[in-house]
């Protein structure tokens, strides 16, 4: 039986404001998402019982799997009669505000989708993808979007600053769930903000201005290492910025050359030898 794969990709919150708690628990915000080129890659093929594998052991064939809850879905709602043995090569690091398992769903989603011919509609794949996870709809379809509602309320945006990336990850995990209900996190009014529009965002100096990240309110005094590789890398680099992404631990910081954002990976690599380093772009196409 043929093998079927493809790229699942991470992104980053440019900015992200959290601005509302909701009677279903969850939160309001207002970010603007960002593809990125770090992925996993996941391969599917036709078994005769569901079956999971991956290169990182922590993820197994059980209920907390996001994977597994979207076949259960499927199998359960959709007609899915199709058992498939899966594999995931994992590169993007986990409970590091990537976004990897909620693109790992949405890849299977499509990838499932396609081979078994269940033909669903957008709506009824938007509909799954809310259901497991807060920011999983977006990875249907990974471009700069801004996010509104869960972050499930999607709005296109032209965004077209090439931007080099440095992507730092302390090997710690963040628990979300735990950083959404944290007593310290403040919400922003949403009528403080300034909603952008393409022509907010023309040059790296409008990406500079716009990051920001409600949740290092939450994170930061509480994850001292994750404070100290924001402070040394926006000390080492006037011209760049770092920020978390998501609700952490992961930082990025942004610059305007590969030479520049080089020469950082270079720099942090020599603190911090044991961590997870890499250079990374945006996906504009």
């Amino acid at each position: 039986m043929s093998l079927i794969s493809a790229k699942s990709y991470a992104k980053i919150n440019l900015f992200l404001y959290v601005t509302g708690k909701r009677q279903d628990g969850y939160h309001d915000i207002y970010t603007l998402f960002l593809p990125i080129d770090i992925h996993d890659v996941l391969t599917i093929k036709r078994a005769e019982k569901l079956e999971f594998r991956s290169n990182n052991n922590t993820l197994q064939l059980n209920d907390d799997n996001i994977i597994i809850k979207t076949d259960t879905i499927l199998r359960n709602e959709y007609g899915l009669d199709i058992s498939y043995s899966i594999d995931l090569d994992k590169h993007i690091p986990i409970g590091a505000g990537l976004g990897g398992g909620s693109s790992n769903a949405a890849t299977y989603l499509k990838l499932v989708n396609t081979d078994s011919s269940l033909n669903l509609t957008d709506a009824q794949m938007i509909s799954i993808m809310e259901r497991v996870g807060s920011d999983t709809v977006f990875f249907l379809d990974p471009k700069p979007k801004l996010g509104y509602g869960r972050g499930e309320k999607l709005e296109d945006i032209d965004f077209k600053v090439g931007l080099f990336l440095l992507i730092i990850n302390p090997n710690i995990f963040i628990s979300t769930k735990e950083v959404y209900c944290s007593k310290t996190l403040q919400l922003t009014d949403f009528k403080t903000i300034d909603i952008i529009n393409e022509s907010c965002i023309s040059n790296y100096i409008d990406v500079m201005r716009l990051m920001h990240n409600d949740l290092e309110r939450v994170v930061l005094p509480v994850n001292l290492i994750i404070n100290d590789i924001i402070e040394k890398l926006n000390n080492y680099d006037d011209n760049s910025k770092a920020l978390m992404s998501g609700s952490g631990s992961t930082i990025f910081s942004v610059y305007e050359s590969q030479e520049s954002c080089s020469k950082a990976v270079s720099y942090i690599s020599s603190i911090y030898p044991d961590f997870y380093i890499k250079e990374a772009s945006v996906i504009l196409e």
